[in-house]
């Protein structure tokens, strides 16, 4: 009988040369945190492979306790592929090492959900989550909808007219700035005081319309969160966990 080793075979790979920046990030993984900034192709990407790579390799740290969180699907794809490249030979990984922000919030909303004995959420699609955002902002149809329980709205100042409104280009803006939100773990309380502290109206605006979305599309659509609503629970959940969620 022919028998075959199923040994993936040792890619011999150019050393990785650094410099003294990429250095630098890799030498942070014993501390207790660091900002890298750079612009796009300065490195960052190679800086952070090679710190997940002497945290696994060098320092022996279990593969399981690396997670490296991107901002978008397709970037963190990139990231896993090339992290397999780079670590993949010295052992079987136990999993993607990097995962978007939005999946991972997911995940940890799911775990949660299913500890409670609840059905699992939905993720609110990038076009659902436009049409309710436009269906919001145009007052006419909302208080339609409402009718005796309507209300005036966020008072918007007048440079962002019902004409502004209506463009597809402010709800995006609208969309990131409710994500920036729950980013930065940000009340509408507070981000009202910090428009009356720097006088800027937009942004009690925006906090208005914010309670009024979480209010009306919370109880017209349970169980299914838009992308900014399950990174807030994610948060909410890691800072906070349950008592059975493990660590």
């Amino acid at each position: 009988m022919t028998t075959f080793d199923a040994a993936v075979p040792r890619v011999d790979r150019a050393p990785i040369v650094l410099d003294a920046g990429q250095q630098r990030v890799v030498d942070a993984r014993r501390t207790p945190g660091a900002i890298v900034l750079g612009a796009p192709g300065s490195g960052k990407t190679t800086a952070v492979i090679e710190l997940v790579a002497a945290a696994v390799v060098d320092d022996g740290i279990d593969p399981e306790r690396v997670l490296v969180l991107t901002p978008s699907r397709r970037t963190a794809t990139v990231l896993r592929d090339r992290l397999a490249l780079r670590i993949g030979g010295e052992g079987a990984l136990p999993g993607p090492l990097a995962r978007s922000i939005s999946a991972y919030a997911f995940s940890v909303v799911t775990a949660a959900h299913r500890l409670d004995g609840l059905a699992e959420p939905r993720l609110l699609s990038g076009a659902d989550h436009d049409a309710d955002l436009a269906e919001l902002l145009d007052r006419s149809v909302l208080d339609e909808l409402l009718g005796p329980a309507a209300t005036l709205g966020p008072a918007w100042p007048e440079h962002l007219g019902p004409d502004v409104r209506r463009l597809p280009a402010f709800r995006t803006e609208l969309r990131d700035a409710i994500a920036r939100l729950s980013e930065h773990g940000w009340s509408t309380d507070r981000l009202r005081a910090a428009a009356r502290e720097r006088s800027t109206p937009a942004w009690a605006a925006i906090a208005d319309f914010v309670d009024e979305y979480r209010r009306i599309l919370g109880a017209s659509r349970p169980g299914q969160l838009d992308p900014a609503e399950l990174v807030r629970a994610a948060v909410g959940l890691v800072r906070e966990p349950p008592a059975a969620m493990p660590a």
